[in-house]
């Protein structure tokens, strides 16, 4: 350090000023990064003098600059650091610390309230010579749950996503054609992004609202995405939106990147076609000039790649629709639409770029969804698919359901309801869901749910429900999220719930339990259901317990546990082409409810209503059911928080 001293002298003293060179006050290159990563929460400018911006947000346990700190290193000697916060209101002075720790100093900021502030932190020596650096620092809302909830940040128009494993998600938004990889477990920015603009030859927005894994192809490390297809908001027409991508992913876990594999501008052309023969006149929806977000628009949000492969669930916002064959009018547009590609994945794992195939569209699958549109469709488990359910024009109230995947005969006309007997659609009412909604700048209720990711464990359902917010005003400064001048200032909400579905799945003992092909209807199909008890697979004929073997739906009734294991399929012929649906195995569950009493042996405390026996899987999930009988059933699975208590002189056998 260089140092000026002042000298005297007897006949005249010269005082050259006492001086010393200012203190460097640096952010770190190197700052918290994801567990088990070197990719960093926060995307801070390293050096002095600088000014980075960050996000935060009240009460969230996750959030970077409160919870794990921001790193800098001061060099040269200094005698005070100063934390000034230009809003304290936002954040009290009180509110921020710098700690040492290994020669790194810490900096931690603990929000108070919504709003906009800087917080400069300034090195200074004996001399008065500083150094600053400064934190441009966003702070927004808490989430009603904030433990069940994380806000990624650089973009706010999240609309598709798809997980890679249990810890990663790349996520799209509709603004812009970045595909982006993020933690599902902690806020802060992407690990990874990739522009696909040029890669899927357009030079515009794709309006990219939707994801879905493969089945069929590169398991697990295929990604399909899907643009709006339609026109834009003040209705004209855009091609580039015409994009349906397949992406394969390289690298696991924070390493993933991807690479696009192909395209296709075949799919917009198709579905108009497709929705003009079945007499909704699509070409008018789609039209230069149409809106796509109002009920007679043309607007794609929902894809996911169907169970056994294949076939792709295109789901639309807008329209709604009358049954097949009806012409839409202003009163009877009611139902939301599912279009079946048969060939969606075949098509889109072609080399040829782009793709030159073209769909092939099966009947109409519809949906009575309380006048709602699809915003998003993805399978979860062996057979189920979430169904996000919004407004065809924003706002309103967002809804979340649950279908079996079961197909009934001509779909287009035999809409899916709540009280479907051929498939079952329930409401999902989660605890919170509704409260993901916030107000956008113009004051309407917004901020919608619109992608997720979801994993089935057991009987339990683990939803990932992801927002689009880019109309949301953050920070009370009249600006839409999406026109925030500072990526790291954009967020979007990823929040966290849990459905079990013990009702929902059991086949209770003597059920009439429904099978069904999962077929869409083709003209000369036949069917003939198989069974398979140990043996192989031999013709089902109608008797007490079957009936329908020879129709698209077979019905056991009064099914017996005893036939516990059973598989059966359903074969279909058309002239010379035989093909199978899916397999369906029979199980029989016994839930404890409890209702009555903690008595084992009172049927009233069971889901079913009859007391389990030797073939019947039990589940535990509450409570403590009291035995004081012998008796032997399948299997049994209690939850930590549950337990069973076996009277003295008696026992549970489990035979499995």
């Amino acid at each position: 350090m260089t140092k000026f001293t002042c000298l005297f002298f007897s006949f005249l003293l010269i005082s050259v000023c006492a001086f010393s060179a200012a203190p460097t006050l640096s952010a770190n290159a190197i700052q918290p990064v994801y567990p088990g990563t070197t990719k960093p929460y926060l995307n801070i400018i390293s050096g002095s003098g600088k000014t980075s911006y960050v996000s935060g947000v009240l009460n969230d346990p996750t959030d970077p600059a409160s919870v794990f700190g921001i790193y800098f290193t001061i060099t040269g000697t200094f005698t005070s650091v100063s934390l000034t916060s230009s809003n304290v209101l936002v954040v009290p002075n009180a509110n921020i610390t710098f700690t040492e720790s290994g020669g790194i100093y810490i900096l931690k900021i603990n929000p108070a309230m919504v709003g906009l502030d800087t917080i400069s932190i300034v090195a200074t020596n004996a001399g008065q010579n500083s150094s600053t650096y400064k934190i441009s620092y966003a702070v927004s809302a808490a989430s009603s749950f904030p433990d069940k909830t994380i806000w990624p940040t650089m973009m706010a128009d999240a609309s598709g996503a798809a997980s890679i494993d249990n810890d990663y998600m790349f996520v799209c938004d509709d603004e812009t054609n970045v595909l982006r990889l993020y933690s599902r477990k902690y806020s802060g920015i992407d690990l990874y992004n990739m522009d696909i603009t040029s890669a899927v030859g357009a030079s515009a927005e794709c309006d990219l609202e939707g994801a879905s894994t493969s089945v069929k192809y590169n398991t697990g490390k295929r990604i399909y995405w899907i643009g709006s297809l339609g026109n834009n908001k003040s209705g004209k027409l855009k091609p580039d939106r015409d994009r349906v991508i397949a992406t394969d992913v390289s690298g696991t876990g924070a390493t993933s990147t991807l690479s696009v594999r192909t395209y296709s501008a075949k799919f917009r052309s198709a579905l108009i076609s497709w929705g003009d023969t079945c007499s909704w006149n699509f070409s008018a929806s789609s039209a230069d000039g149409i809106e796509p977000k109002r009920i007679d628009g043309f607007n794609i949000e929902g894809l996911t790649v169907t169970h056994g492969g294949d076939t792709g669930y295109i789901g639309f916002r807008a329209p709604c629709v009358p049954i097949k064959g009806t012409i839409p009018n202003s009163s009877n547009r009611k139902y939301a639409i599912v279009a079946p590609v048969a060939n969606f994945e075949t098509l889109m794992n072609g080399t040829v770029v782009p793709v030159t195939t073209t769909p092939i569209i099966k009947a109409p699958i519809l949906f009575d969804l309380n006048g709602l549109g699809i915003r998003s469709i993805e399978k979860v488990g062996t057979n189920l698919y979430l169904i996000v359910a919004g407004l065809y024009t924003g706002g309103g109230t967002p809804a979340l359901y649950l279908w079996d995947g079961k197909i009934p005969a001509n779909p287009g006309i035999n809409p899916i309801t709540i009280n479907s007997t051929f498939s079952k659609l329930t409401k999902l009412d989660l605890p919170g869901y509704t409260n993901l909604v916030q107000v956008s700048v113009d004051g309407v209720a917004e901020g919608h749910p619109e992608a997720l990711v979801a994993e089935q464990v057991g009987e339990i359902l683990y939803i990932h429900v992801i927002c689009d917010n880019g109309t949301i005003d953050y920070y009370g400064n009249n600006t839409e999220a999406k026109s925030l001048a500072n990526n790291q200032h954009k967020k979007f909400r990823y929040d966290n719930f849990v459905y079990d579905m013990t009702n929902y799945v059991a086949n209770c003992t003597n059920a009439n339990i429904p099978f069904i092909t999962n077929t869409t209807y083709v003209a000369g199909d036949t069917y003939q259901w198989q069974v398979n008890s140990g043996s192989g697979y031999t013709d089902v004929t109608d008797n007490a317990l079957y009936s329908g073997a020879t129709n698209d739906t077979l019905q056991l009734a009064n099914a017996p546990t005893s036939i516990y294991g059973y598989t059966y399929r359903c074969k279909i012929t058309n002239g010379a082409s035989v093909t199978y649906s899916n397999e369906f195995t029979l199980q029989f569950k016994a839930y404890w409810k409890g209702t009555v009493s903690n008595a084992w042996e009172t049927p009233a405390n069971w889901g079913c209503n009859i007391v389990p026996d030797i073939n019947t899987d039990v589940y535990i999930n509450q409570g403590t059911p009291v035995l004081s009988s012998n008796r032997s059933i399948r299997s049994l699975t209690v939850r930590p928080t549950a337990s069973v208590k076996v009277n003295s002189g008696y026992t549970l056998t489990i035979v499995h």
